[in-house]
Protein backbone atom coordinates (compact mmCIF):
# COMPACT_ATOMS: atom_id res chain seq x y z
CA UNK A 1 0.00 0.00 0.00
CA UNK A 2 1.28 3.55 -0.73
CA UNK A 3 0.87 6.67 1.02
CA UNK A 4 -1.92 8.87 -1.68
CA UNK A 5 0.30 11.68 -0.85
CA UNK A 6 4.10 10.65 -0.61
CA UNK A 7 2.96 7.69 -3.08
CA UNK A 8 5.57 5.85 -0.65
CA UNK A 9 4.71 2.43 1.36
CA UNK A 10 3.25 3.03 4.29
CA UNK A 11 4.51 -0.24 5.89
CA UNK A 12 8.00 -2.07 5.21
CA UNK A 13 7.27 -3.88 2.28
CA UNK A 14 9.63 -6.81 2.93
CA UNK A 15 12.43 -7.67 5.88
CA UNK A 16 15.92 -9.95 5.70
CA UNK A 17 16.21 -12.39 7.73
CA UNK A 18 19.91 -14.35 8.23
CA UNK A 19 20.12 -17.97 9.37
CA UNK A 20 23.55 -19.60 9.60
CA UNK A 21 24.82 -22.19 7.36
CA UNK A 22 28.20 -24.52 7.43
CA UNK A 23 31.53 -22.55 8.97
CA UNK A 24 29.41 -19.78 10.32
CA UNK A 25 28.76 -18.62 7.39
CA UNK A 26 25.63 -16.22 7.39
CA UNK A 27 22.61 -16.69 4.10
CA UNK A 28 19.88 -14.17 3.59
CA UNK A 29 16.14 -14.57 3.00
CA UNK A 30 13.74 -12.11 2.10
CA UNK A 31 10.19 -12.12 3.11
CA UNK A 32 7.92 -10.17 0.83
CA UNK A 33 4.55 -8.80 2.44
CA UNK A 34 1.30 -8.60 0.38
CA UNK A 35 -1.73 -7.29 1.54
CA UNK A 36 -4.98 -7.22 -0.32
CA UNK A 37 -4.81 -4.88 -3.52
CA UNK A 38 -8.65 -3.74 -2.77
CA UNK A 39 -7.29 -2.40 1.20
CA UNK A 40 -8.25 1.39 0.11
CA UNK A 41 -11.66 0.38 -0.85
CA UNK A 42 -12.57 -2.74 1.36
CA UNK A 43 -15.02 -2.04 4.14
CA UNK A 44 -13.47 -2.98 7.03
CA UNK A 45 -10.02 -1.22 5.54
CA UNK A 46 -11.54 1.69 3.65
CA UNK A 47 -8.99 4.34 3.83
CA UNK A 48 -8.93 6.70 0.75
CA UNK A 49 -5.56 8.44 1.72
CA UNK A 50 -3.79 4.93 0.29
CA UNK A 51 -3.04 3.45 -3.18
CA UNK A 52 -3.43 -0.78 -4.10
CA UNK A 53 -0.83 -1.96 -6.40
CA UNK A 54 -1.44 -5.38 -8.72
CA UNK A 55 0.00 -7.78 -6.18
CA UNK A 56 2.05 -9.62 -9.63
CA UNK A 57 4.16 -6.60 -10.42
CA UNK A 58 4.51 -5.66 -6.65
CA UNK A 59 5.79 -9.02 -6.05
CA UNK A 60 7.81 -9.52 -9.01
CA UNK A 61 9.30 -5.68 -8.31
CA UNK A 62 10.78 -6.20 -4.99
CA UNK A 63 12.16 -9.89 -5.47
CA UNK A 64 14.00 -8.48 -8.60
CA UNK A 65 15.40 -5.68 -5.70
CA UNK A 66 16.09 -8.56 -3.38
CA UNK A 67 17.73 -10.33 -5.86
CA UNK A 68 19.75 -7.58 -6.76
CA UNK A 69 20.92 -7.29 -3.16
CA UNK A 70 22.46 -10.72 -3.07
CA UNK A 71 18.99 -12.23 -1.08
CA UNK A 72 18.56 -15.32 -3.66
CA UNK A 73 16.00 -17.32 -1.01
CA UNK A 74 12.77 -15.68 -1.17
CA UNK A 75 9.42 -16.12 0.35
CA UNK A 76 5.86 -14.61 -0.44
CA UNK A 77 3.63 -13.27 2.96
CA UNK A 78 0.43 -12.44 1.38
CA UNK A 79 -3.02 -11.98 2.66
CA UNK A 80 -5.33 -13.20 0.32
CA UNK A 81 -5.77 -16.75 -0.02
CA UNK A 82 -7.16 -19.51 -2.10
CA UNK A 83 -9.34 -23.10 -1.11
CA UNK A 84 -9.36 -26.85 -2.07
CA UNK A 85 -12.31 -27.76 -3.60
CA UNK A 86 -14.81 -29.31 -1.21
CA UNK A 87 -12.50 -27.72 1.48
CA UNK A 88 -14.52 -28.44 5.03
CA UNK A 89 -13.99 -32.39 3.95
CA UNK A 90 -10.34 -32.07 2.58
CA UNK A 91 -6.99 -33.41 3.61
CA UNK A 92 -5.18 -30.18 5.73
CA UNK A 93 -2.26 -31.68 4.06
CA UNK A 94 -4.14 -31.56 0.79
CA UNK A 95 -3.59 -29.48 -2.80
CA UNK A 96 -7.05 -30.16 -4.77
CA UNK A 97 -7.08 -26.27 -5.63
CA UNK A 98 -10.91 -25.16 -6.39
CA UNK A 99 -10.43 -21.34 -6.73
CA UNK A 100 -8.83 -18.00 -4.80
CA UNK A 101 -6.76 -14.86 -5.86
CA UNK A 102 -3.35 -16.80 -4.50
CA UNK A 103 -3.69 -19.23 -7.60
CA UNK A 104 -3.19 -16.67 -10.14
CA UNK A 105 -0.16 -15.54 -7.54
CA UNK A 106 1.37 -18.49 -7.46
CA UNK A 107 1.40 -19.34 -11.71
CA UNK A 108 2.82 -15.79 -12.36
CA UNK A 109 4.85 -14.52 -9.58
CA UNK A 110 9.05 -14.73 -9.70
CA UNK A 111 9.85 -18.29 -9.94
CA UNK A 112 12.78 -17.97 -7.46
CA UNK A 113 10.40 -17.12 -4.79
CA UNK A 114 9.94 -20.80 -3.10
CA UNK A 115 7.22 -20.06 -0.87
CA UNK A 116 4.27 -18.33 -0.77
CA UNK A 117 1.56 -18.24 2.61
CA UNK A 118 -1.43 -16.78 2.28
CA UNK A 119 -4.63 -16.36 4.32
CA UNK A 120 -7.95 -14.69 4.53
CA UNK A 121 -9.81 -16.83 3.02
CA UNK A 122 -9.93 -19.07 6.33
CA UNK A 123 -9.37 -22.30 4.36
CA UNK A 124 -6.84 -25.13 4.70
CA UNK A 125 -4.76 -26.37 1.88
CA UNK A 126 -0.89 -27.37 1.39
CA UNK A 127 -0.17 -27.27 -2.26
CA UNK A 128 2.59 -27.91 -4.34
CA UNK A 129 1.84 -25.40 -7.32
CA UNK A 130 3.95 -25.15 -10.35
CA UNK A 131 5.65 -21.76 -10.94
CA UNK A 132 6.10 -19.85 -14.33
CA UNK A 133 9.01 -22.62 -15.05
CA UNK A 134 6.83 -25.35 -14.11
CA UNK A 135 8.80 -26.21 -11.25
CA UNK A 136 6.39 -26.87 -7.67
CA UNK A 137 6.71 -24.79 -4.84
CA UNK A 138 4.43 -24.74 -1.74
CA UNK A 139 1.52 -22.70 -1.78
CA UNK A 140 -0.07 -22.80 1.92
CA UNK A 141 -2.51 -21.35 4.13
CA UNK A 142 -3.72 -23.08 7.33
CA UNK A 143 -6.81 -22.12 8.42
CA UNK A 144 -7.61 -19.52 10.71
CA UNK A 145 -7.84 -18.43 14.45
CA UNK A 146 -5.08 -20.50 15.70
CA UNK A 147 -6.39 -24.21 14.06
CA UNK A 148 -3.34 -25.18 12.80
CA UNK A 149 0.17 -24.24 12.12
CA UNK A 150 2.15 -24.39 8.80
CA UNK A 151 5.74 -25.43 8.97
CA UNK A 152 8.00 -24.88 5.94
CA UNK A 153 11.22 -26.49 5.88
CA UNK A 154 13.78 -24.42 2.98
CA UNK A 155 17.31 -25.92 2.75
CA UNK A 156 19.62 -23.51 1.51
CA UNK A 157 22.78 -24.70 -0.58
CA UNK A 158 25.43 -23.28 1.12
CA UNK A 159 27.87 -21.83 -1.48
CA UNK A 160 24.94 -19.57 -3.36
CA UNK A 161 22.59 -19.36 -0.89
CA UNK A 162 19.30 -20.51 -3.18
CA UNK A 163 17.02 -22.74 -2.13
CA UNK A 164 17.02 -26.31 -3.12
CA UNK A 165 13.73 -26.95 -3.93
CA UNK A 166 13.56 -30.38 -4.81
CA UNK A 167 14.16 -30.57 -0.69
CA UNK A 168 11.35 -28.14 0.37
CA UNK A 169 8.96 -29.39 3.06
CA UNK A 170 5.93 -27.86 3.75
CA UNK A 171 3.47 -29.24 6.15
CA UNK A 172 0.17 -28.08 7.89
CA UNK A 173 -0.17 -29.44 11.70
CA UNK A 174 -3.23 -29.23 13.56
CA UNK A 175 -3.53 -27.90 16.92
CA UNK A 176 -4.44 -30.54 18.84
CA UNK A 177 -4.56 -29.06 22.87
CA UNK A 178 -3.01 -32.26 23.69
CA UNK A 179 0.76 -31.31 24.38
CA UNK A 180 2.58 -29.30 27.36
CA UNK A 181 2.11 -25.38 26.88
CA UNK A 182 4.96 -23.38 26.34
CA UNK A 183 5.35 -21.76 29.72
CA UNK A 184 6.45 -18.29 28.25
CA UNK A 185 3.66 -18.24 25.62
CA UNK A 186 1.14 -19.39 28.39
CA UNK A 187 2.05 -16.27 30.61
CA UNK A 188 1.52 -14.33 27.72
CA UNK A 189 -1.68 -15.77 26.83
CA UNK A 190 -3.09 -15.69 30.30
CA UNK A 191 -1.80 -11.94 30.15
CA UNK A 192 -4.15 -10.54 27.97
CA UNK A 193 -6.92 -12.92 28.51
CA UNK A 194 -7.08 -11.33 32.06
CA UNK A 195 -6.54 -8.02 30.59
CA UNK A 196 -9.43 -8.56 27.70
CA UNK A 197 -12.00 -10.08 30.57
CA UNK A 198 -11.14 -6.98 32.92
CA UNK A 199 -11.59 -4.69 30.16
CA UNK A 200 -14.71 -6.32 29.25
CA UNK A 201 -16.03 -6.02 32.51
CA UNK A 202 -15.38 -2.03 32.66
CA UNK A 203 -17.98 0.38 32.02
CA UNK A 204 -18.28 2.02 28.93
CA UNK A 205 -21.54 4.67 29.27
CA UNK A 206 -25.13 4.74 30.90
CA UNK A 207 -28.25 4.62 29.71
CA UNK A 208 -31.46 5.28 31.18
CA UNK A 209 -33.95 2.70 29.49
CA UNK A 210 -33.35 -0.33 27.17
CA UNK A 211 -31.96 -0.21 23.08
CA UNK A 212 -33.45 -2.55 21.65
CA UNK A 213 -33.42 -3.90 17.51
CA UNK A 214 -37.21 -4.60 17.77
CA UNK A 215 -38.86 -2.58 15.32
CA UNK A 216 -42.13 -1.25 14.90
CA UNK A 217 -44.68 -1.06 12.34
CA UNK A 218 -42.23 1.54 9.93
CA UNK A 219 -39.07 -0.12 10.50
CA UNK A 220 -38.09 2.01 13.12
CA UNK A 221 -35.82 0.66 16.30
CA UNK A 222 -34.46 2.30 19.21
CA UNK A 223 -30.77 0.65 18.48
CA UNK A 224 -30.70 1.60 14.83
CA UNK A 225 -31.75 5.24 15.44
CA UNK A 226 -29.05 5.11 18.02
CA UNK A 227 -26.65 3.53 15.37
CA UNK A 228 -27.31 6.49 12.93
CA UNK A 229 -26.75 9.15 15.81
CA UNK A 230 -23.05 7.66 16.63
CA UNK A 231 -22.48 7.71 12.94
CA UNK A 232 -23.60 11.53 12.32
CA UNK A 233 -21.96 12.28 15.35
CA UNK A 234 -18.88 10.62 14.66
CA UNK A 235 -18.30 12.50 11.55
CA UNK A 236 -19.58 15.73 13.22
CA UNK A 237 -17.13 15.29 15.93
CA UNK A 238 -13.77 15.57 12.68
CA UNK A 239 -13.82 18.95 10.82
CA UNK A 240 -13.10 17.05 7.53
CA UNK A 241 -15.72 14.68 8.29
CA UNK A 242 -18.99 16.30 9.11
CA UNK A 243 -21.90 15.22 7.54
CA UNK A 244 -25.23 16.76 7.05
CA UNK A 245 -27.11 13.36 8.47
CA UNK A 246 -26.07 9.29 9.32
CA UNK A 247 -27.52 6.53 7.52
CA UNK A 248 -27.46 2.99 9.09
CA UNK A 249 -28.89 -0.45 7.59
CA UNK A 250 -31.02 -1.57 10.30
CA UNK A 251 -31.96 -4.87 8.53
CA UNK A 252 -29.34 -4.88 5.39
CA UNK A 253 -31.26 -6.26 2.01
CA UNK A 254 -28.18 -8.52 1.99
CA UNK A 255 -25.15 -9.44 4.00
CA UNK A 256 -24.89 -9.70 8.25
CA UNK A 257 -26.10 -6.48 10.31
CA UNK A 258 -23.85 -4.08 12.40
CA UNK A 259 -26.60 -4.51 15.18
CA UNK A 260 -25.70 -7.43 17.22
CA UNK A 261 -27.37 -7.53 20.37
CA UNK A 262 -29.62 -5.43 22.68
CA UNK A 263 -28.89 -2.31 25.32
CA UNK A 264 -30.70 -3.55 28.27
CA UNK A 265 -30.63 -1.40 31.32
CA UNK A 266 -31.06 -4.24 33.93
CA UNK A 267 -28.41 -6.73 34.59
CA UNK A 268 -30.10 -8.74 36.58
CA UNK A 269 -30.73 -8.70 40.68
CA UNK A 270 -27.97 -10.29 41.80
CA UNK A 271 -25.70 -7.43 39.42
CA UNK A 272 -28.02 -4.18 40.72
CA UNK A 273 -24.69 -1.97 40.80
CA UNK A 274 -24.18 -2.30 37.15
CA UNK A 275 -28.08 -1.48 36.42
CA UNK A 276 -27.60 1.27 33.84
CA UNK A 277 -24.15 0.74 32.46
CA UNK A 278 -23.17 0.01 28.98
CA UNK A 279 -19.89 -2.01 29.37
CA UNK A 280 -16.61 -2.03 27.69
CA UNK A 281 -17.58 -5.62 26.39
CA UNK A 282 -20.81 -5.15 25.18
CA UNK A 283 -20.13 -1.76 23.04
CA UNK A 284 -17.93 -3.94 21.05
CA UNK A 285 -20.18 -6.95 20.98
CA UNK A 286 -23.26 -5.35 20.60
CA UNK A 287 -23.11 -2.71 17.95
CA UNK A 288 -20.53 -2.35 14.83
CA UNK A 289 -17.99 -4.57 13.19
CA UNK A 290 -14.81 -2.96 12.47
CA UNK A 291 -15.47 -0.64 9.87
CA UNK A 292 -14.84 2.81 9.23
CA UNK A 293 -17.13 5.52 9.74
CA UNK A 294 -17.06 7.13 6.13
CA UNK A 295 -18.46 10.74 5.36
CA UNK A 296 -18.86 10.71 1.75
CA UNK A 297 -21.14 13.10 -1.18
CA UNK A 298 -24.35 12.28 -2.24
CA UNK A 299 -26.79 14.05 -4.42
CA UNK A 300 -30.27 14.54 -3.25
CA UNK A 301 -31.36 12.03 -6.19
CA UNK A 302 -28.54 9.29 -4.93
CA UNK A 303 -29.87 9.21 -1.63
CA UNK A 304 -33.97 9.18 -3.34
CA UNK A 305 -32.80 6.12 -5.02
CA UNK A 306 -31.26 4.42 -1.77
CA UNK A 307 -34.11 5.16 0.14
CA UNK A 308 -36.53 3.52 -2.53
CA UNK A 309 -34.29 0.36 -2.04
CA UNK A 310 -35.50 -0.54 1.20
CA UNK A 311 -38.70 -2.48 -0.82
CA UNK A 312 -36.42 -5.13 -3.15
CA UNK A 313 -38.37 -7.51 -5.09
CA UNK A 314 -37.83 -11.20 -4.47
CA UNK A 315 -37.61 -14.12 -6.86
CA UNK A 316 -40.13 -15.74 -5.04
CA UNK A 317 -42.70 -12.74 -5.84
CA UNK A 318 -42.23 -11.34 -1.94
CA UNK A 319 -40.91 -7.76 -1.48
CA UNK A 320 -37.95 -7.63 1.37
CA UNK A 321 -38.21 -4.88 3.53
CA UNK A 322 -34.72 -3.85 4.40
CA UNK A 323 -34.95 -0.27 6.29
CA UNK A 324 -32.58 2.53 6.81
CA UNK A 325 -32.15 4.28 10.39
CA UNK A 326 -31.34 7.93 9.86
CA UNK A 327 -30.63 10.07 12.50
CA UNK A 328 -32.10 12.41 14.39
CA UNK A 329 -32.21 15.54 12.88
CA UNK A 330 -34.26 13.45 9.90
CA UNK A 331 -38.06 13.25 9.80
CA UNK A 332 -39.31 11.23 6.94
CA UNK A 333 -42.50 10.07 5.71
CA UNK A 334 -42.78 7.48 2.74
CA UNK A 335 -45.90 5.86 1.25
CA UNK A 336 -45.83 2.36 0.82
CA UNK A 337 -48.96 2.48 -1.00
CA UNK A 338 -47.21 3.23 -4.16
CA UNK A 339 -45.18 1.11 -6.64
CA UNK A 340 -41.49 0.33 -5.67
CA UNK A 341 -39.47 3.07 -6.43
CA UNK A 342 -41.61 5.74 -6.01
CA UNK A 343 -42.62 5.29 -2.64
CA UNK A 344 -40.24 8.56 -1.16
CA UNK A 345 -40.95 11.49 -1.91
CA UNK A 346 -38.06 14.56 -1.65
CA UNK A 347 -40.41 16.54 -0.27
CA UNK A 348 -41.18 14.51 3.01
CA UNK A 349 -38.07 13.52 3.48
CA UNK A 350 -36.76 16.57 5.95
CA UNK A 351 -32.81 17.26 7.01
CA UNK A 352 -33.23 19.87 9.66
CA UNK A 353 -36.48 20.61 8.53
CA UNK A 354 -36.03 21.02 5.03
CA UNK A 355 -36.74 18.96 2.17
CA UNK A 356 -34.55 16.86 0.06
CA UNK A 357 -33.16 18.66 -2.86
CA UNK A 358 -32.56 15.70 -5.44
CA UNK A 359 -30.26 18.34 -7.09
CA UNK A 360 -27.80 19.56 -4.71
CA UNK A 361 -24.81 17.64 -2.81
CA UNK A 362 -25.07 16.48 0.62
CA UNK A 363 -22.60 14.56 2.82
CA UNK A 364 -23.89 11.31 4.39
CA UNK A 365 -22.44 9.46 7.33
CA UNK A 366 -22.84 5.75 7.43
CA UNK A 367 -20.30 2.50 7.72
CA UNK A 368 -18.47 1.68 5.00
CA UNK A 369 -19.93 -1.29 4.33
CA UNK A 370 -23.17 0.20 3.66
CA UNK A 371 -21.85 3.14 1.27
CA UNK A 372 -19.77 0.39 -0.70
CA UNK A 373 -23.47 -1.20 -1.70
CA UNK A 374 -22.37 -4.30 0.28
CA UNK A 375 -25.86 -4.06 2.05
CA UNK A 376 -27.24 -4.22 -1.13
CA UNK A 377 -28.03 -0.63 -1.13
CA UNK A 378 -26.72 -0.21 -4.71
CA UNK A 379 -27.18 3.54 -5.21
CA UNK A 380 -24.97 4.64 -2.35
CA UNK A 381 -22.11 3.51 -4.28
CA UNK A 382 -21.79 6.01 -6.59
CA UNK A 383 -20.82 8.05 -3.92
CA UNK A 384 -17.81 11.06 -4.31
CA UNK A 385 -15.05 12.51 -1.33
CA UNK A 386 -15.00 10.01 0.94
CA UNK A 387 -13.60 10.88 4.39
CA UNK A 388 -12.75 8.50 7.01
CA UNK A 389 -13.80 8.39 10.75
CA UNK A 390 -13.45 6.21 13.51
CA UNK A 391 -13.65 2.35 13.44
CA UNK A 392 -17.28 1.77 14.43
CA UNK A 393 -16.01 0.07 17.86
CA UNK A 394 -13.34 2.83 18.85
CA UNK A 395 -15.69 5.74 17.80
CA UNK A 396 -18.87 4.08 19.65
CA UNK A 397 -17.10 3.87 22.58
CA UNK A 398 -16.20 7.36 22.28
CA UNK A 399 -19.31 8.64 21.75
CA UNK A 400 -20.80 7.08 25.65
CA UNK A 401 -18.45 8.63 26.58
CA UNK A 402 -19.22 11.69 25.19
CA UNK A 403 -22.64 11.62 25.85
CA UNK A 404 -22.46 10.89 29.58
CA UNK A 405 -26.02 8.79 29.54
CA UNK A 406 -28.43 7.87 26.46
CA UNK A 407 -31.85 7.20 26.34
CA UNK A 408 -34.16 5.25 24.04
CA UNK A 409 -35.55 7.43 21.35
CA UNK A 410 -39.63 7.70 21.13
CA UNK A 411 -39.21 6.16 17.17
CA UNK A 412 -40.65 8.69 15.73
CA UNK A 413 -38.20 9.48 12.61
CA UNK A 414 -39.80 7.35 10.24
CA UNK A 415 -43.63 7.05 8.95
CA UNK A 416 -44.67 5.00 6.98
CA UNK A 417 -48.37 5.07 4.95
CA UNK A 418 -49.55 2.39 3.15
Amino acid sequence: MLSRKTGKPVLRPYNIEWVKGPNGRRHPIGFIHLTVTNTPVGSSSYEPRLIGHDQIETANRYAARLKKRGVNALVISVHDGAQQHDNWNAPINGGNMSTGPALELAARIDPDICAIITGHWHWWFNAMLPDPNGAPRPVVEASHAGQMINEINLFLDPATGKVKRDLTISTNHPVTLDIEPDAEMLRVVNYWTSYGERRSAEPAGRLTGDFTRTLNEHGESTMGDLAADFVHWDANSYDAGRADFGLFAVRPAQGSTALRGDFLYSKGRDTADKDGLILYGEAYAYLGYENPVLTVTLTGEQIRQTLEQQWQPQRDGTVKFAPLAVSSNVRATYDASQPIGRRVDPASFLIDGTPLDPARPYRVAGLAYTLIGADGFGALASFTDPVRNDRDHEGFIRYLRAMGAIGPSPRDRITIRS
